[in-house]
């Protein structure tokens, strides 16, 4: 309806006008201005977790990490490194300290990436078996450690190769450590024996052979002030005749003393956990129709925890969907 000028007489005055839709525009309306508040990150998006990608892993197949796995039962028994490095510090008269750098699984075929040369290197016997291992002890180590025995301040000068009578101290200070070493060994461990010393890689690799892998342990030596590489190395040969059998004692010992430690780790775990010891079929629409005080009976039973037989069981933990 429009009122104009001519309009303004008596009586109703109706007046169509036609309007293109096509150019109406709605009106632009300004966005209301946030708060510099409400522009800052709330603390629950500045704690988000982002993903990591971990690059340029080495590769590890079943049967290196079952080897390395095998390195338990060379394990000796708890306080028998304390007793070794309190014996070492009555000989060299200084403190001693060992500790585990790393344990890898390589092709026997890479021995000379980790042995150097010149270097100490002193072959142990395991029992009766006719596989050897390696104790590699760092030519600066050495030095220092025959100095001390000799006598003198740990000072190294040069490093050139051990004399035979250099070689005859590092072997004493061996043999020292194998007389504590031995008894807190496994029963089922081949006992080591000092078979003698070795002169360079070549040799080494005579006696320990190419077939087979080996596992390399990486020891971080301190000796008083100075420091240095131990490392051992043990064909996969001797390791295998140090397991010992499947229904043997020292086993069942070890895998409950695996149980009570996972144990302790599970009751930390906040979350859902869940054993399944058995299975049972039933039809989608029996199952929606459960309710509290039902009775369902299992079909299938893998452990008889109530009767306090063995059996197996499948731990979820959370939603268990994986």
């Amino acid at each position: 309806m429009s009122l104009e000028s001519e309009d303004e007489g008596p009586g109703v005055h109706e007046r169509t006008m036609l309007v293109d839709l096509r150019q109406l525009r709605p009106s632009r309306q300004e966005p209301p201005r946030e708060s510099l508040a409400s522009e800052e990150p709330t603390a629950s998006e500045e704690r988000r977790w982002r993903p990591f990608a971990f690059r340029n892993l080495e590769k590890v197949s079943r049967a290196q990490g079952l080897l390395a796995e095998r390195l338990r039962w060379l394990t000796p028994a708890e306080g028998t490194a304390v007793a070794v490095a309190a014996r070492l510090k009555e000989v060299f008269d200084a403190e001693v300290r060992l500790t585990v750098e790393s344990v890898q699984v390589r092709p026997m075929a890479e021995l000379r990436r980790f042995l150097g040369d010149p270097t100490f290197l002193a072959v142990l016997a395991p029992g009766a078996l006719q596989g050897r291992a390696v104790l590699e002890v760092e030519l600066a180590l050495a030095h220092v450690a025959v100095d001390l025995l000799l006598g003198g301040a740990g000072e190294t000068v040069g490093l050139r190769p051990l004399t035979d009578i250099e070689e005859g101290v590092m072997a004493y200070v061996v043999l020292e450590g194998l007389k504590l070493l031995v008894p807190g060994l496994q029963a089922a461990v081949p006992r080591p024996r000092l078979d003698g010393v070795a002169r360079g890689v070549d040799e080494v690799s005579a006696r320990l052979g190419d077939d087979g892998p080996m596992l390399a342990v990486h020891l971080h030596a301190t000796l008083g002030p100075h420091s240095g590489m131990v490392r051992l190395v043990v064909p996969a040969a001797v390791l295998d005749a140090a397991e010992p059998a499947v229904e043997s004692a020292q086993r069942r010992a070890r895998g409950k003393a695996d149980l009570e430690a996972f144990a302790s780790r599970l009751s930390a775990v906040r979350s859902w956990l869940r054993a399944e010891i058995g299975s049972a079929e039933i039809s989608g629409q029996d199952l929606a129709s459960l309710r509290v005080k039902d009775v369902l009976l299992l079909d299938a039973l893998s452990a008889r925890p109530d009767k306090g037989e063995a059996g197996t069981a499948r731990l979820r933990v959370g939603k268990g969907t994986a």
